[in-house]
């Protein structure tokens, strides 16, 4: 198989068809002047959108779970507005003269690279300006943040010989847009990246790259996973498959419910994830759009990740490096128990979201302290679980609704906290080596079909449970 055959590209389903040449059986949901409908761009021409007020209303949901609403009323507006480090968003180009982006996009430093792309700044396929909207937007939507972002283009919309769409792009394309990425870690202090494409993990080149940015250390890679229910431990790709680097970020995707999304990919290469289940986007025209897909996720966290540097530097004077901004953001993260909800997605090694108002907080009390080392939270587990038994001392692999006992050490009073299947359950502290559980009917709203995870968590001193003390108990066990 070629290099270019193995090459995958992931788009949100919405964002896929927002030019007419697309797929005539798959539709975009435009704001009209008459709120939302759907739209099938093959066939119907769209209209610019006219908002009365913006389109804040449609997004406030978002900003509700993410915790941005919480860290406008705290830190005010303009929290989004600080001098931040510069954000490459490497995709199909960005709409420069879309209102959203008026006075963000530098056009100077944005590049195409591959052949027959055109101008970095227009952006015939839509996904860029959707994904960077998302992120950064400043007009009748609103982003999570407004610093200056980079086009560069990898991508650009044709057809297969059999006349269907699809996004090209190639290999050599992704490795010279990472090369120029490295040349400007070199001319500024923090860079941060935004990607929205799976690579061939096993490229030799793009490895050694990614291991040169983590050692130049100025560099900070966000990346969307694919749109497929996969494991991406199993079929990694990059960036993704580099998210154990001190620089790479593994962004998931959590619906407004908080359980992982439908389309997310899953597995141990995941350490994080955003809220992007029908969210509002820009695109080229200038039009508006709902969005559904990882590539919607990531984008906050580059956002935000910039944000939050922005407002250590403004506040402390301190620069950070791309190591020292990753660790920030996992130490202000918060449990995502949707990631670790059926047996398919327990092996997600660090299941958090985003919260950017905790994020704001836990940066004051680290550099207010004076701290001259951000310091990563451990990952060594303080509890083990050995087994879980009912009252006639059996390890049942189906369960029903009683009390159970949990064998295993570490447990403190008001600082254990047991989930299945992500909803938390009555516990009780016997001794630093028992715990007893309270199985109540609400399990009976659970599948029987063994696939269900029972786990516990370290509450931290805020009483929040420490997604990075996460213990299994037991896993794939049926429920009566």
């Amino acid at each position: 198989m070629s290099v270019f055959a193995r090459l995958v590209v992931f788009l949100a389903v919405a964002c896929a068809t927002a030019i007419p040449a697309l797929a005539s059986d798959a539709k975009v949901r435009l704001i009209e002047e008459r709120g939302w409908r759907d739209i099938v761009p093959s066939k119907t021409e769209t209209k610019s959108a006219v908002e009365e007020g913006g389109l804040f209303r449609y997004q406030r949901e978002m900003f509700e779970k993410t915790g941005m609403l919480r860290a406008w009323d705290r830190f005010g507006i303009g929290i989004s507005s600080l001098q931040m480090p510069l954000v490459v968003y490497i995709d199909t180009g960005i709409d420069a003269s879309h209102p959203e982006f008026a006075d963000l996009v530098d056009c100077g430093l944005s590049e195409n690279f591959i052949e027959g792309g055109g101008n970095p700044c227009v952006d015939e396929y839509g996904h860029g300006t959707a994904v960077a909207s998302i992120g950064h937007a400043g007009d009748k939507m609103r982003g999570f943040a407004r610093g200056k972002i980079v086009s560069f283009k990898v991508m650009v919309p044709d057809k297969n010989q059999f006349g269907q769409p699809y996004l090209r792009t190639s290999l050599p394309a992704v490795i010279a847009a990472f090369r120029r990425v490295k040349e400007l870690g070199d001319m500024f202090p923090l860079v941060i990246v935004n990607t929205s494409f799976s690579i061939d993990g096993v490229d030799p080149i793009l490895n050694a790259l990614m291991a040169e940015l983590e050692e130049q250390g100025r560099v900070l890679i966000v990346a969307g996973t694919d749109n497929r229910v996969l494991d991406s431990e199993s079929l990694p790709g990059l960036p993704c498959a580099s998210s154990p680097r001190t620089n790479v970020f593994c962004v998931a995707s959590l619906t407004m419910k908080g359980n992982l999304a439908s389309w997310s990919a899953y597995g141990n290469r995941i350490n994080y994830s955003g809220r992007c289940d029908n969210i509002v986007a820009s695109y080229p025209g200038p039009r508006y759009g709902m969005f559904t897909g990882n590539s919607g996720c990531a984008p906050q966290i580059s956002a935000v990740s910039a944000m939050v540097a922005g407002y250590v530097v403004t506040t402390y004077g301190r620069e950070l490096k791309a190591s020292e901004l990753k660790i920030l953001m996992f130490r202000g993260a918060v449990f995502a128990p949707g990631l670790v909800s059926t047996i398919r997605q327990q092996e997600i090694f660090f299941p958090i979201t985003l919260d950017v108002e905790r994020l704001l907080v836990v940066a004051d009390k680290i550099f207010s302290a004076e701290e001259t080392v951000i310091r990563p939270l451990s990952a060594e587990k303080l509890m083990s679980a050995e087994s879980l038994k009912d009252a006639e001392g059996k390890t049942l692999f189906e369960i029903s609704p009683k009390t159970y006992q949990v064998k295993g050490s570490g447990f403190e009073e008001g600082r254990v906290a047991v989930f299945l299947n992500g909803l938390p359950v009555e516990t009780a502290v016997l001794s630093e080596t028992e715990l007893e559980i309270q199985l109540g009917p609400e399990i009976t709203f659970f599948v029987s079909s063994g696939s269900n995870v029972l786990y516990l968590l370290r509450l931290d001193e805020d009483g929040e449970a420490d997604p990075f003390s996460l213990v299994r108990i037991l896993s794939g066990f049926a429920i009566k």
